[in-house]
């Protein structure tokens, strides 16, 4: 929650002329994990897709006039949810986790823009997920995950994507992001699981204030 907040607050205070913007997203992830047990065996587990949905607000630190639509440099926060399903075949019975996460990231983006309407951009940053729920199914019973998996799971992500401009002040995109977990998702010091995800998603970005 500190990384959610201190995120928050770097946005709010850089640079006061700059352009501001909202905007929601929604896409699927396809996630794996890589786990290793107290008896150092490994093993990398695939899973269904998942969904994610997100509220980003956007800063613009940085940018060039230059062009009809400016290159720039932008900081991005943002907060939303998403599921995370992974796969464990088990004495013969497919494993079934579902994880769902309330999401919250943080992140620096350069988009490349020119006289054309559509660009590129590339982005970094991390993200923070709070455990809300996990399930295990194993055939007909379930069991709850919640105990024996840490509440917060740390990932950094890369993201690259196309922006297209439907005016100077509302802009979609549709990228791809790799998202790597950095921090155990077990409780268990004995055992480590890692979660990897690559996510297709749609956005839209509307202009909020522009501080000119």
């Amino acid at each position: 929650m500190k990384f959610i907040l201190t995120g928050l607050l770097l946005t709010a205070v850089l640079l006061a002329n700059s352009q501001d913007w909202v905007g929601l997203s929604l896409g699927s992830n396809f996630s794996r994990m890589n786990f290793k047990n107290s008896e150092d065996v490994k093993s990398h587990l695939g899973g269904k897709p998942g969904i994610n949905a997100t509220f980003f607000y956007i800063k613009t630190v940085a940018k060039e006039k230059r062009k009809r639509f400016p290159s720039s440099v932008l900081l991005a926060t943002g907060i939303g949810y998403r599921t995370v399903h992974i796969q464990e075949p088990k004495n013969g019975i497919q494993s079934n986790w579902s994880l769902h996460f309330l999401t919250g990231s943080f992140g620096i983006r350069r988009n490349f823009n020119s006289k054309h309407k559509t660009n590129p951009f590339v982005a970094g940053g991390f993200s923070l997920d709070h455990l809300l729920s996990g399930i295990q199914t194993n055939g007909l019973e379930q069991f709850d995950l919640t105990d024996i998996l840490n509440k917060y799971n740390a990932s950094a992500t890369v993201e690259l994507g196309l922006t297209h401009f439907q005016s100077q002040d509302t802009f979609s995109e549709i990228k791809l992001r790799y998202s790597r977990g950095i921090s155990n998702l077990e409780k268990d010091e004995n055992q480590k699981a890692l979660v990897h995800s690559i996510s297709i998603i749609i956005s839209v970005f509307f202009e909020f204030y522009n501080r000119k």
